[in-house]
């Protein structure tokens, strides 16, 4: 049906696709899976570790390899892992020591550790090694800071009125 209407006519066939000559389409993500897509594993003995994907077997799974993180080669569910922005253009089943050359020259540990993600996970990683009594002065630092807020908000409240 839509074949046959002009132009003019193809405006739109709905909030989300755009049919015009004038629009181009855009999809809602860009993180796809794909050869050379860096990943951080998400559950597991490897959870946390940046991996590679070097191969996709099928819909669900895919071939990964880490060698800066120490995740050996295996195959891995696409739900374990989390997509990061980063890509490397790499041969589909690269040997790991191509691998690690590649990652090395482009810099992508550095790259994901300044990111958002990367910095989340050295949080998560801090908090876990924390002892009791480092949560301890964690929560009196909190405090304390918390009520150097309120009594300078109270004084500007004060002065404003």
């Amino acid at each position: 049906q839509l074949a046959c209407l002009s132009d003019s006519a193809r405006v739109s066939s709905g909030p989300w696709l755009s049919l015009s000559s004038s629009s181009s389409f855009t999809m809602g993500f860009d993180r796809f899976v794909e050869v050379g897509r860096v990943a951080s594993v998400n559950y597991g003995t490897d959870a946390g570790k940046l991996v590679v994907i070097v191969d996709i077997l099928d819909s669900a799974r895919a071939l990964v390899d880490g060698p800066t993180s120490g995740v050996r080669r295996q195959i891995v569910s696409i739900r374990r892992l989390n997509l990061t922005p980063f890509t490397v253009s790499i041969a589909k089943s690269v040997s790991s020591k191509d691998l690690l050359a590649t990652l090395n020259a482009e810099q992508v540990a550095q790259k994901f550790a300044a990111s958002a993600a990367g910095q989340r996970l050295a949080n998560q990683a801090k908090r876990a090694a924390m002892s009791d009594f480092d949560r301890f002065k964690l929560t009196a630092a909190r405090k304390q800071r918390s009520y150097a807020v309120r009594k300078e908000f109270l004084k500007l409240k004060k002065a404003a009125k």
